[in-house]
């Protein structure tokens, strides 16, 4: 962002702002000039490429925690006056009171070039239609110290001296300023400086949007703010974090000013100490489907899963896993071998997974929609010492891709023992799956995940959604998609009941919530695309009442769809 302003050489120093302010306060008093000064294109016209410039390049501040959008009718507070910095500088304290300002702006922003409002005082003279409010531009170098701060505001206030102020009608007659919204408002600024003689009132209005930092003449400062979007609290810690800075000025503090610190000292402590004392007690590790056998030894008559007519225990399905995983065992299948799972929505899916993971290997989820060149690519990438696969998922993947592998049906129970296994040397730090990427720039990519990993995530998982066997979870996502990983862990290890949809929960709106309502589901993962076609479609139809949880995820939600 650069003025229309030769900067070669020192730029001319502000002896005090008091005096700039006067100089700003005197031009524009034009009630004493004669008929002729007051001409406006006289007085005017040469300063208004420089205001057309800064005015184009309008930059206007959004704070990071402004609490909503604007209402209809604000609610201006004014704050009590503040003194920030010591009577006895040398240095004006008007000076130092917008340097710690703007450096604030910018660290809290993380913007370092922007535009705020600059008013000085009032129009002295109703017949010329001035603005009161001119942008002022502020250029903060994090990489720099304070004084190259402080002399970027120092050069700022000369030009804003210099150049006063601009006629209304600028903008009327400037095509191109008439295109910036913002520019057609009361208040072009969300923020704004004010600085006022102590024996002045204060101004009707209010020129910062949102918020003015208002600076007498005696070096104090406050705020005004619009209560409706800046809360009381919010302002008291913005103040804090000014004498922060103000400390770290008087010091003399010459660090980079995007090193400096900005939180009291209570702030840090609830940051560093408060916030940072995370350190609860978990248990060890286990492998994932430990806690799935813990829960069939707990509950063993417990329905463990549902598909359409079918219903599994977790003592049948812990059967059937068990006895598959006997037969990959034979195979040759040991810790960290990737054993691949091809087949249909289904409780094979369920039985196959369970078992490469008994088994000890690790399983890689294959989706029977996915392209053949697909699912081919990631079955040579993946070198499976085993595929499962069932009628749906060899013709997704075509005979010749299975050419050479050992193949498997997971429909078809082996005569093994049912018992669990006992894999030796096998450990949480051993895989538990590999997952692929969508490809969606370029080939697939395969990411490997630990049984540690998984263990941790189903921690997580039930400090913020409290699973437990009173639920019913819809087994929703697709199988080569991480969040089935949730579905299915967070249901089976928590002795809860995994209900498996089929392609009739898909056919509408109202044939899903009927579905959800007769399988009393408690919990839903859903993806926000459904999820915002599900809300969009819904004319009124009511979600069951046995619903109690339901995550969203993928994409950011919209809010009509909340």
């Amino acid at each position: 962002m650069k003025d229309n302003m030769a900067k070669t050489g020192s730029a001319p120093k502000v002896e005090h702002l008091s005096q700039t302010v006067e100089n700003i306060t005197s031009t524009n008093d034009v009630s004493q000039q004669t008929g002729s000064e007051r001409n406006i294109p006289q007085v005017l016209t040469p300063g208004e490429s420089f205001w057309c410039e800064r005015l184009a390049s309008l930059q206007p501040l959004q704070l990071p925690f402004e609490m909503m959008e604007k209402q209809a009718e604000s609610r201006w507070v004014m704050s009590p006056w503040q003194c920030l910095l010591s009577k006895d500088d040398e240095e004006d304290p008007l000076q130092a009171l917008l340097q710690v300002f703007v450096i604030y702006l910018a660290r809290l922003t993380q913007q370092t070039e922007f535009q705020i409002g600059w008013c000085v005082d009032e129009v002295k003279d109703s017949s010329v239609d001035l603005a009161p409010v001119v942008p002022m531009v502020v250029e903060v170098a994090f990489d720099k110290p304070w004084s190259v701060v402080a002399d970027w505001v120092d050069s700022e206030l000369v030009r804003l001296s210099q150049h006063r102020t601009f006629s209304r009608d600028l903008l009327s007659r400037s095509p191109s300023l008439r295109a910036i919204p913002a520019l057609r408002t009361r208040q072009p600024w969300l923020i704004a400086v004010s600085v006022i003689q102590d024996d002045k009132p204060c101004a009707q209005e209010v020129p910062g949007e949102l918020l003015t930092f208002q600076i007498n003449t005696r070096g104090d400062f406050r705020w005004i703010y619009d209560e409706n979007r800046l809360s009381r609290e919010i302002i008291h810690r913005m103040s804090e974090h000014l004498q922060v800075l103000a400390w770290s000025k008087r010091r003399g503090d010459e660090i980079p000013v995007g090193q400096l610190n900005l939180l009291s000292e209570a702030e840090r402590t609830l940051l560093l100490e408060t916030w940072s004392a995370t350190d609860p007690s978990y248990p060890d590790p286990l492998c994932i489907h430990q806690l799935f056998e813990q829960q069939a030894e707990q509950s063993p008559q417990a329905t463990a899963l549902e598909y359409q007519q079918q219903i599994f225990s977790y003592t049948e399905l812990n059967a059937r896993a068990n006895r598959l995983a006997h037969q990959l065992i034979a195979l040759g299948v040991i810790p960290d071998q990737r054993v691949a799972i091809c087949v249909a929505r289904s409780p094979a899916m369920v039985v196959a997974l369970l078992a490469v993971l008994k088994a000890g290997g690790a399983y890689v989820p294959l989706d029977t929609t996915y392209p053949a060149e697909r699912l081919a690519y990631i079955l040579n990438d993946t070198a499976p010492s085993v595929v499962l696969v069932d009628e749906t998922g060899r013709a997704a993947l075509g005979e010749s891709a299975l050419v050479g592998l050992t193949v498997l049906d997971p429909n078809i129970q082996p005569d093994q023992p049912a018992r669990n296994p006992l894999v030796p040397g096998l450990t949480p730090q051993h895989l538990a799956y590999v997952i692929y990427t969508s490809g969606s720039t370029g080939q697939p990519k395969g990411v490997m995940v630990e049984h540690q990993a998984v263990y941790q995530r189903y921690l997580g998982f039930n400090e913020l959604y409290d699973v437990t066997a009173q639920d019913r979870v819809l087994q929703f996502a697709a199988f080569a998609f991480d969040v089935s990983v949730e579905e299915f862990f967070s249901s089976l290890c928590n002795g809860a009941t995994l209900v498996i949809r089929d392609d009739s929960w898909l056919a509408s709106v109202p044939e899903f919530i009927a579905l959800t309502r007769k399988h009393c589901i408690t919990v839903i993962s859903l993806p926000t695309l459904f999820w915002s076609e599900l809300a969009a479609r819904d004319t009124g139809l009511p979600l069951p009442d046995c619903l109690r949880l339901i995550i969203i995820g993928g994409e950011v939600v919209k809010r009509n769809a909340v």
